[in-house]
């Protein structure tokens, strides 16, 4: 009887944790207004795939006198719904440009679309800026390996 009640009270805490872990911020920037109940995480491949490119979104979405002159890193945590939806959730800005500039909410949540994904799924998206131009990564996160660099 005392090796199934451990077992119970490792699966409350287990079940407790990963609760906590559903509703989590990644970046220190946070917005408000996503769906945020219950959804997963890529892990080790991309599983949500943008309906246009990533690159070309922010590209047309970054006005040009910017995009120029950033350097640095800019991560997104979006949350993409059912129907395909972002809701952008957090995101950290380490470029050398103020965040005042760099207005992304709205942009992501009107236009950024994604083919529709089998269940709610958190999509870590980094950006790196450099010479006037930049490079998209896709982020995974897994217990065994953290957070980690993914492609299809």
């Amino acid at each position: 009887m005392y090796f199934n009640l451990r077992q119970l009270f490792y699966l409350f805490f287990t079940l407790l944790f990963s609760q906590t872990i559903s509703s989590q911020n990644i970046f220190e920037q946070k917005y408000m207004g996503c769906n945020t109940s219950r959804f997963t995480t890529e892990s080790d491949s991309i599983m949500v795939l943008p309906s246009q490119n990533i690159k070309s979104f922010f590209e047309e979405n970054i006005r040009k006198d910017i995009l120029k002159q950033l350097e640095g890193d800019l991560s997104f945590q979006i949350i993409v719904d059912e129907a395909g939806n972002s809701c952008l959730l957090s995101y950290e800005n380490n470029t050398n440009q103020k965040d005042s500039r760099l207005q992304f909410k709205q942009q992501i949540d009107e236009t950024l679309k994604w083919k529709r994904p089998g269940q709610r799924t958190s999509v870590i998206v980094a950006l790196e800026f450099f010479n006037g131009s930049f490079k998209v990564y896709r982020i995974g996160m897994s217990r065994e390996k953290g957070y980690h660099f993914i492609s299809d």
